[in-house]
């Protein structure tokens, strides 16, 4: 890497791919224990996609400079940013194209909360919904209980499924809950508007 791209890259607060091998090197037994478990919630919700490959895939990218590790950002939460953004990639090409679905049409005889009825939200929800979904996992970013709980719902599982996928128990699920309400809470004091 040319010296120039090398400071620049200093400049804006990224790490270089020595300093990606060395945050590797640290990692302590727990720190892979954490990351094995990122893993394994990341690749339940992609059917096929092997949770070693994903975090070797991501350990790799880092590695390689494909993704950039902003110094800001803690080396694990940069990490489990790629496997679910990996995860995500390849849930989108296994699904395929997705089709919008066409606007409903208004009866005359409908409310106007029935007529705005439909499977899909509209484009500005789904934008909002999405800057939302970020910050919620923003507040909880260092807590992978609180994370596999989220993933969970997102994939329409109850609790028990959620407890046994996330290798939790009850009681770990409940704190983790009381977890999530008062940080809800301190996020968002004027609810989800604000």
């Amino acid at each position: 890497m040319n010296k120039n791209v090398a400071r620049s890259m200093t400049d804006i607060g990224v790490a270089s791919g020595e300093e990606v091998a060395e945050a590797l090197a640290a990692l302590s037994r727990n720190d892979i224990s954490r990351l094995n478990m990122m893993a394994k919630v990341r690749a339940r919700h992609a059917p096929g996609l092997d949770w070693r490959d994903l975090l070797h895939d991501a350990i790799e990218r880092a590695l390689d400079g494909r993704r950039k590790w902003p110094r800001n950002l803690p080396f694990l939460v940069f990490l489990r940013e790629i496997m679910r953004s990996q995860a995500s990639e390849y849930f989108r090409r296994l699904r395929g194209p997705v089709q919008l679905e066409a606007d409903v049409a208004v009866d005359a005889e409908l409310s106007p909360i029935a007529a705005a009825a439909c499977e899909r939200p509209g484009p500005e929800r789904e934008v909002l919904a999405t800057q939302l979904l970020a910050a919620v996992r923003g507040e909880f970013a260092d807590d992978t209980v609180v994370l596999a709980i989220f993933d969970g719902i997102g994939a329409g599982l109850g609790p028990e499924d959620i407890q046994s996928n996330a290798g939790i128990s009850a009681t770990a699920y409940a704190s983790a809950q009381k977890r999530i309400r008062r940080g809800l809470a301190r996020a968002f004091p004027s609810g989800a508007e604000s």
